[in-house]
This record gives C-alpha cells, sequence and structure tokens, in this order.
C-alpha cells in the first residue's frame, strides 16, 4: 500500500512573498526564501490521517469538501508492509499523547504528527525542511508575523475537519507509580490571574525540571519560574534551582493537564516577590541586569522594558521602535535613570549610534532579544502571581 504526505501552505502563498527578493522580510533569513509554511497529513488505505483537534482518520475522497482546498504538494514516502488494522491499534495507541491540549504551534502540531506517522508506517523521516523550519523562522520578525495567523489557520482547519468525525478517542493514560526514595512535595500553580488551580505534587526529592514537565502532561514548552528564576534546564534538577519542600513554582504560557497524579491542594506559602533567588556567580549578564533594575525601579521599569522589547518584536518593520533617543526626557526618566535599565537593553541588543540606543532587526539579532523579552515576562508574571 502506498503511502504519500498531503502538503497544504498555511499561508496561501503569502510566506514566498513576504520572503523573497522584494518582500518585506527579504535578508532575514539568510538570503533564504520561504516557499511555504506547511501543514500535512498522510494518506494510506483510502483515508486521510491528520493531527486536528486530536488524532482523526477520514476519507481521502472527502477532504477537498471539508477543506476547500487541495494540497499544494503531494510527496511521495513509498509503501507500507503494514496492514490497516495495524495503523488503527497504532492510533489508539499513540492518541492519548496528540490530544486538543497537547498541541502546540511549533513544538508539536500536524507535522510532528505526520512525521510518527509515516515512521510507522514507511521506517523513514518525511522532508527535513518541514521539520526545521518552526526553528529557523520562529525567533525571527517573520514568526512574530505569521504566528497569529498560523494560528488562526490551523483553528479553521481543526473546525473544518471536525464536521468530518474521525476522531481517535484517546484512553486516559494510567497514573504514573510513586516515587521512590526520598520525596518533597511542591504546589505548581499558573502565574497569570484566571488560570487553573493550584495543584500539590509528591516528587522525588531528585526530579529534574523535565520529570515536573512528564508530571503535568504538560508538552509544548512552558516556563516555570520559581522565585523570579527561569527553570530553563530540563536536565536539572528541582533542588538544584533552590526549590524546597512545601514551596511554590509557577507555570507560564501553558496549560496544566486536568488529570495529573495528584489532585489539586491550597498553595503554599511563597517568598514575597522582591527576594530574589539569584545566584550571582551562575546569573548570566541579563539576569543580573534585570535584577539591578528591579532593585532600582520595581515593576514599573520592567514594565517600560518590556514594553519597548514587545513593540520591536510584534512590529518588526516599523522603524520607530528600533530607535530609542537618549535625550528624551520621558526616556530618561522611566528608564536610563534605573540602574540596571540600560544594561538590559543592551543585553536585548541595542547599541548607542548617534545619540540614540538602535536596533535591527535580523535573523542574528531576534535570539537575544527574544530571550529578553521572555525572561521580563517571566519576571513580572512571577510578581503579579506574588502579589495576587
Amino acid at each position: 500500500m502506498d503511502v504519500t504526505l498531503c502538503i497544504y501552505d498555511l499561508t496561501g502563498g503569502m510566506a514566498k512573498a513576504m520572503t523573497g527578493p522584494s518582500g518585506a522580510f527579504s535578508g532575514m533569513l539568510d538570503g533564504k526564501t520561504v516557499d511555504m509554511v506547511p501543514h500535512t497529513s498522510v494518506r494510506a488505505f483510502g483515508s486521510e490521517i491528520v493531527f486536528a483537534g486530536g488524532v482523526r482518520k477520514q476519507p481521502a475522497a472527502g477532504m477537498r469538501d471539508m477543506m476547500g482546498r487541495t494540497p499544494d504538494r503531494l510527496e511521495a514516502m513509498g509503501a507500507t508492509q503494514k496492514t490497516e488494522a495495524e495503523l488503527d491499534a497504532f492510533l489508539v495507541s499513540v492518541a492519548p499523547s496528540w490530544t486538543a491540549a497537547s498541541y502546540d504551534l511549533w513544538t508539536k502540531n500536524c507535522n510532528n504528527f505526520s512525521e510518527a506517522v509515516v515512521r510507522f508506517l514507511c521506517g523513514r523521516s518525511i522532508p527535513a525542511w518541514i521539520l526545521e523550519l518552526p526553528n529557523e523562522i520562529r525567533p525571527t520578525p517573520l514568526g512574530q508575523v505569521i504566528a497569529p495567523m498560523m494560528a488562526s489557520q490551523q483553528d479553521a482547519l481543526k473546525n473544518q475537519l471536525a464536521r468530518g468525525g474521525g476522531l481517535i478517542e484517546a484512553v486516559p493514560s494510567p497514573p504514573p507509580p510513586a516515587p521512590e526514595g526520598p520525596t518533597m512535595t511542591v504546589t505548581v500553580k499558573a502565574a497569570a490571574a484566571g488560570g487553573e488551580g493550584p495543584k500539590k505534587l509528591t516528587v522525588s526529592a531528585t526530579a529534574t525540571v523535565g520529570d515536573l514537565r512528564e508530571l503535568l502532561q504538560v508538552d509544548g514548552a512552558p516556563r516555570f519560574v520559581f522565585m523570579g528564576k527561569l527553570l530553563k534546564d530540563d536536565a536539572k534538577t528541582l533542588k538544584s534551582y533552590g526549590v524546597k519542600d512545601g514551596l511554590v513554582i509557577l507555570v507560564v504560557g501553558a496549560r496544566m493537564s486536568s488529570s495529573p497524579a495528584s489532585s489539586p491542594a491550597p498553595a503554599a506559602a511563597s517568598s514575597p516577590p522582591a527576594a530574589r533567588a539569584l545566584d550571582v556567580a551562575a546569573a548570566t549578564p541579563l539576569e543580573l541586569a534585570i535584577a539591578r533594575a528591579e532593585a532600582s525601579g520595581g515593576a514599573d521599569v520592567l514594565k517600560t522594558l518590556h514594553k519597548i522589547l514587545s513593540n520591536v518584536a510584534h512590529h518588526p518593520t516599523e522603524t520607530k521602535y528600533q530607535q530609542l533617543k537618549l535625550g528624551n526626557a520621558a526616556f530618561q526618566r522611566k528608564c536610563l535613570s534605573k540602574d540596571g535599565a540600560r544594561a538590559v537593553l543592551e543585553a536585548a541588543g541595542f547599541s548607542e549610534r548617534d545619540g540614540a540606543l538602535h536596533i535591527t532587526p535580523s535573523a542574528s539579532a531576534w535570539v537575544p532579544l527574544s530571550e529578553a523579552e521572555r525572561a521580563l515576562s517571566a519576571r513580572l508574571d512571577a510578581l503579579e502571581a506574588a502579589a495576587a
């Protein structure tokens, strides 16, 4: 049985126009033109298999009517030796891991699912450019611009495909076994107001950040924050970040599963927001600069810095956000008069020229800018949650 990869362009040609020689983002991907931003599905046994609001297997003949379009490309993946019954059993087995709640636009999407299906059926990978593209465009101005459009298109596709049914029901996974050896209890709660309630979890005393992610059944890349510090390395233990029994960890930017291995409980008392667990010897220049700025100007200066960086990130083609005049009285009062504020901007990529701080968006410049914006956002989330 032949297996085919169906490739649809989520942008309808917009990505190619924007990154071409005369496009608004020409040159920001080291001269590369992005031909399309792909949405994929897999055709086999007369069905089209896709990750859209869960795992779906629908008649291939009806896809054009449901989606209102045909694939922009069809890629032959080869022949499979699996039977349709084996495919169905595989889809049932993976459905709990590919749910609507686990979807992530950049890291766990339809293309990642197509990769898993093709590997099962044919023992090979889908084209590398499809899997590598998110990492190339995510930190760039193009990624910032098209992300809302991609999310909107995915939602529309999900709704269209939902009308055709074919959803593979996910059988709930059994709860993980209780940890062996010494344990500690931590409370995890959403940093943003209106998020899910706190959850009290019992974990191994040597549990890593990755273990916490798995226990909460969160996918993608949610950020964990403890006393203002990002827990950014999944391989490190919670203890190495200073987490101890009875303390609170904040989760930012992702929903927690409604059924972790333990039940919700009231949040434990956390340290006041101004108490920063910052290891000066191990801290990065950006972390030190943010701490200095907060000590000098509190949350107000952090909000000002975050607004400056967000303007650049979210409006990468507007030059008015790429220049900060050093002589501007309001800028002096709200930002430059605070110790550490200028260092935050410089760590984000701003540099002085002709009496102003300038930043020029590019593929390489977008990495420090994004890191600084996320770090400020995490600290502000932590301050807000601690004050609530």
